[in-house]
């Protein structure tokens, strides 16, 4: 008998502690459902639309019309809403539906939706919602904003690129979200050829109209005349500019002799030019010392001869970070792409580098790459 009582004694405890622990649950529940940022909504099918049952004081929030008694979904969100997110559920009944549904004032929700009686089919539905507009909106802007950088990217690029014969070449430029400030030329006039890549130290618009006007300085100046005497007078033209703006210009200009293949290099603060050796089996990283226009008012010189099969290369930071973020990464990356038989002229080759190893990936920051080839077999031709 003491064995028996002492049995019920203790299951009775076990129930009562059960009951104790479920009223808790429901307790936060009821806390969580009324306290939480989000709306919160209970909905029950009703014919052909649904009428709210239960609501928190974020929903009524976000939708006034349910402190004045509204309950019917359709008149809260706009009948387009109501109907697309029955669509869904009907659609997807078996589990949670997250959505986003703009809503008859212009408003952008995101809703997380789950039925509750999935065996008697979509008759009543739990709903957690957002007003995203603001969200939305930041990204129609990023989107408009990556356009500006295209279009800026496209001014500050040759509308059509030179050929000599024995020479080819390519260009490409992957802009990233912000207007950036990377510009390139490659253009040649008589026996040599001029190629520069810059990078305008900032983001936005202002960093695209400076780098407009420090390619259209250095594009003023004679293709002869050496690369340091270049930077130099390019320095005083825009010197004044470069100081209101407190701004710098990282730069690579090279002169190409295409009767010779001397290359005359004068590197300011860039350290992303390459001599692509024997059609990539090679490369030679190209840095210098020497400090940014804007910085520095000094720039020595380097020199190197492209053989037939030889490329000289100008990547921007923004092909540094897609392919791991440093040099030796890079120079990898030339090598295995330069060998890739799908990838035979030096445009592809650009522009597979520019879009880095992730093609799907979204650029972090502005991706340029231009580069000049004295081509194996053009040269024979040429002879």
């Amino acid at each position: 008998m003491v064995a028996i009582v002492l049995v019920i004694s203790i299951t009775v405890q076990r129930e009562r502690e059960a009951t104790e622990r479920l009223v808790a649950s429901e307790e936060v529940y009821r806390t969580n459902f009324e306290s939480s940022l989000a709306g919160m909504l209970v909905l029950a099918r009703d014919g052909s639309g649904w009428l709210v049952q239960r609501h928190n004081t974020a929903a009524a929030s976000l939708l006034p019309a349910l402190a004045d008694g509204e309950q019917w979904l359709e008149r809260l969100l706009g009948a387009d809403a109501a109907a697309r997110l029955t669509s869904n559920v009907l659609a997807g009944r078996s589990g949670q539906l997250g959505l986003e549904l703009q809503v008859a004032d212009g408003r952008q929700f995101q809703m997380g939706v789950v039925p509750l009686d999935l065996d008697a089919g979509p008759g009543t539905l739990a709903v957690q919602f957002l007003d995203v507009s603001d969200t939305v909106r930041a990204r129609e802007r990023a989107a408009r904003e990556l356009e500006r950088a295209a279009e800026v990217q496209r001014a500050l690029s040759p509308a059509e690129l030179p050929s000599r014969a024995g020479w080819d070449h390519g260009a490409s430029a992957v802009p990233a979200r912000e207007v950036g400030g990377d510009f390139y030329d490659l253009r040649i006039e008589g026996r040599y050829a001029v190629v520069f890549l810059g990078d305008v130290m900032g983001k936005g618009v202002g960093s695209g109209i400076l780098a407009a006007a420090v390619r259209t300085a250095l594009r003023s100046v004679n293709p002869a005349s050496r690369p340091a005497d270049a930077l130099a007078d390019s320095a005083r033209i825009v010197d004044s500019e470069l100081g209101r703006s407190n701004a710098f210009v990282t730069l690579g200009y090279a002169t190409v002799d295409l009767v010779t293949g001397e290359v005359r290099l004068a590197d300011a603060g860039h350290g992303l030019s390459f001599a692509v050796r024997a059609a990539g089996t090679r490369v030679e990283r190209l840095a210098g010392n020497d400090l940014p226009v804007g910085l520095g008012g000094d720039w020595s010189e380097q020199r190197l001869t492209l053989a037939p099969g030889d490329s000289l290369l100008m990547v921007s930071d923004g092909v540094l970070e897609g392919w791991g973020g440093s040099v030796p990464d890079v120079e990898a990356a030339i090598c295995t792409l330069r060998a890739d038989p799908a990838l035979d002229t030096p445009q592809a080759f650009a522009d597979a580098l520019c879009h880095g190893s992730d093609p799907s990936a979204e650029p972090v920051d502005d991706a340029t790459a231009v580069i000049i080839h004295r081509d194996l077999a053009k040269e024979a031709e040429r002879r």
